[in-house]
């Protein structure tokens, strides 16, 4: 990295886009955030336990909301960023390794596409019906972030997604561990290079360990 100052800083160009692109999606939902919250829960009761739970609801929907403007402010810039970071996920396994990373062929990259869409699905699935499930409405996209990076060594060895999804359950918590700090302002873009080569090297490690077996 120290030797490639200009890919570092492509690195952290998207990641300053995304931060702009965060702050107006969540300038639009603080102006709005009201009548966004009033789509997803029930109608104001009269009864006090009514009330708890409508307030619960009201503050389980507005932070979850919240959190999912934050996130796809960060989403968009990384997927446009995706090559840089995959090159990097590369590099890594080649020096922890030794070997040439393995690299997916055009044809098959495209026939990985609906590979692609069914984890697209699957994680707006999951960050839907996090939504409405306090603390879990914050862990699961953060926790999908995290899973993005991890994924690069796998996707390098055209694996389907059940096979994907299979890897990242087993490394479920070490990858818990990555999202921790995702929660923390402006912190996560300044460790977003870090987070490709450690994701990385978790899933290198991983991979190996199954081969050994």
């Amino acid at each position: 990295m120290r030797s490639r100052p200009l890919l570092l800083l492509t690195l952290y160009l998207p990641m300053v886009l995304g931060g702009l692109i965060a702050a107006s999606l969540l300038g639009l939902f603080f102006a709005n955030s009201e009548s966004w919250v009033g789509h997803f829960i029930f109608e104001r009761p009269e009864s006090f336990l009514g009330l708890v739970g409508y307030w619960l609801a009201y503050g389980s929907a507005y932070l979850g909301l919240g959190f999912i403007c934050l996130l796809l402010g960060f989403v968009f810039p990384l997927i446009v960023a995706s090559p840089f970071y995959d090159y990097v996920s590369m590099k890594v396994e080649e020096s922890v390794t030794g070997k040439k990373a393995a690299e997916v062929s055009f044809a098959r990259s495209i026939l990985l596409m609906g590979e692609e869409l069914k984890k697209v699905l699957f994680v707006l699935f999951c960050s839907l019906i996090a939504l409405f499930i306090p603390l879990l409405n914050i862990m699961v996209p953060v926790w999908m972030m995290s899973w993005e990076f991890y994924d690069y060594p796998l996707v390098r060895r055209g694996l389907s997604f059940r096979e994907r999804l299979n890897r990242v359950g087993t490394d479920f918590f070490e990858v818990l561990g990555f999202s921790v700090w995702f929660l923390i302002p402006f912190v996560q873009v300044l460790l977003i290079p870090l987070a490709v080569a450690g994701a990385s090297l978790l899933a290198v490690e991983s991979i190996e360990n199954r081969a050994s077996c």
